[in-house]
This record gives structure tokens, sequence and C-alpha cells, in this order.
């Protein structure tokens, strides 16, 4: 295939969800490309193993800017997956979904639509929980949740320990409600981690699309015309760009939004991409490499 409906960059959380969404149109050509692997690292699907995963070849670590009056000497780093899934693939895969009065500030300084009671519809869509079944949880969704298997006797007398301090034991810390002490559910299902690559992507694969190319590190999205544009990879020391996809199918009608960055052309959802092409730039700025990157008549450049 050297063209899509949709190119979506990152196969993180929201990419596996949005390349499954999308997807479900039999016309519609997904592709969905991911910096890191696939996920058939055994330790992923093993609830136990989320150590394992903590750590490793499926995180990039990146160092934190110190801001105005700080004075470190450790350099704390901001961890990232590497991985299709994204963070769904490596995490502790506790579901917590937030406390509703976060989503209240977040309305109430104009986040329209993101109050707590017009989320909660699409949260219990999603979920396919082992135990719960009402007002603030559902069961037909795909992102399975369940109680833990086991429970350590430590972990237990401590909860005992809690209630005879005062706290109310929290059967559901989900309900809207999180005050008191209990037990976390996961996202899991039969044994196995419900990540969102295992939850969206893989029922989508079935159906033969989305495309997924992993291990794809873009350095920059060139737009060529009107009917089309170029992706381009970050090959090892830098080296020149390929071209990934030649041809964007039904530009208008799929409508792209792209924003003026200095006289160039970027993909408005995808900043991380523009940095790196910077990086790019800045390890290539030569005549012949610029010269690659304008292209033909046309253009609008690359970031």
């Amino acid at each position: 295939m050297d063209w899509a409906d949709y190119v979506i960059v990152g196969g993180g959380s929201t990419g596996c969800v949005m390349a499954s969404r999308l997807s479900e149109d039999a016309d519609t050509q997904v592709v969905l490309l991911e910096g890191g692997p696939r996920d058939r690292n055994p330790y992923i699907h093993i609830p136990g193993a989320y150590y394992k995963t903590a750590q490793g070849p499926l995180l990039k670590r990146f160092p934190w800017e110190p801001t105005d009056g700080q004075n470190r000497t450790e350099q704390p780093t901001m961890v990232q997956a590497s991985v299709l899934g994204g963070g769904s693939s490596v995490n502790a895969m506790i579901y917590i979904r937030g406390n509703p009065d976060d989503y209240a500030t977040w309305e109430n300084l104009g986040a329209s639509g993101w109050g707590y009671q017009d989320v909660l519809p699409y949260f219990r869509k999603a979920e396919n929980n082992n135990r719960f079944c009402n007002e603030a949880h559902g069961i037909d969704g795909p992102l399975g949740v369940s109680d833990i298997d086991h429970i350590h006797p430590l972990t237990r007398a401590w909860l005992q320990a809690c209630q005879q301090k005062g706290l109310p034991l929290n059967p559901d810390f989900n309900s809207g409600d999180q005050a008191g002490c209990g037990l976390y559910q996961i996202t899991a299902r039969n044994g196995r981690r419900s990540s969102a690559a295992v939850a969206y992507l893989k029922p989508a694969r079935k159906r033969r699309k989305p495309r997924v190319d992993d291990r794809r590190v873009l350095s920059g999205i060139i737009f060529i015309n009107r009917n089309g544009l170029r992706w381009c990879d970050t090959p090892r020391e830098y080296g020149p760009p390929k071209t990934l996809y030649n041809r964007w199918k039904r530009w208008s009608d799929k409508g792209v939004f792209a924003r003026m960055m200095d006289g160039l052309a970027a993909e408005a959802a995808v900043p991380k991409t523009v940095m790196i092409d910077a990086t790019y730039l800045k390890a290539h700025r030569t005549a012949t490499s610029l010269r690659s990157k304008k292209g033909g008549p046309g253009n609008r450049g690359a970031v």
C-alpha cells in the first residue's frame, strides 16, 4: 500500500485506539507508525511481570530541563514507553479515572464537554469489567478491567488497620467517590494484560487493517502538493530521508489539518516530529540535504 487516508504518528494508547476506530470503515486505509518494536516481549502480557517492563529497552528516558530557581544536583528523567501500545504495555495496569473535581476544574477553565458526567459514557463504552455493571461501569467494551486475582495477606491486614483508624472501605475508586481505602482494579483480562494494543489494535488487525509499521522514528513530513505528501524516517546517524508513503488519498475529503510555522508546513498534531526534524536539519545543514527536503515545485518544505 503506497497511499493512506490517515497516517497516525505514534502507536501508544491513543494511537492504537484511533487506528482501530478509523479502520472500522472498510473503505478507509489507515497506517500506524510506531518508533518502538511490536509488543512481542512476553513480559508485557504477564501482569505480575510489570517490574520487568518498567525498566529496560521498552522505555526511553528524557532529562528534565530545570526551571528558574531550581538547583538540583541529581538529573531527574521523564520516562516514556517505546513499544506498540505505549504506556499501556509497560505500566502497572492500575485502572483509575481521576477525581471528578479535577474534571469540573477543567470545565470551569473552558474545557467545554470535559466535565465528569460528559466523559463518563465514554469510560463505560470502553470498559469490560469483570465485577461491576452499573451507572459507572460497562461490560461491553474492548478494554478488560478486572479484580486482582491474588491478594497478599499483608495487604488485607493493612486494609483492616486502615478501617480501625477510621478510613472507610471503598469498594470502587471509579464510582465517582475516591475517599477511603480499598483494592484497585487493573487493566487485565483472564490473567493477561489488556493494553491498548491488545484491546483495540489486535481485533482491528484481524480485519487486515490498519497497517502497522514499527521502529519508524519520523524525521519530517514533506507536503508535495494538494494530492500527496511524503513521510521520512530517521535512519541511523541521521542519514538521508527515506520515503515511506508517496500519496495521500482524497486529501481534501478527509481534511488534513496543517498550520504554518516559520513559512514551513507542519502537521499540527505532531510537535515531537517537529522537534526531531529540527535536529535533523541541524545535523544536515547542507545544500544537498536542503534540496532533498524541499522537493519539486509547489512544495512547502518539511518540518
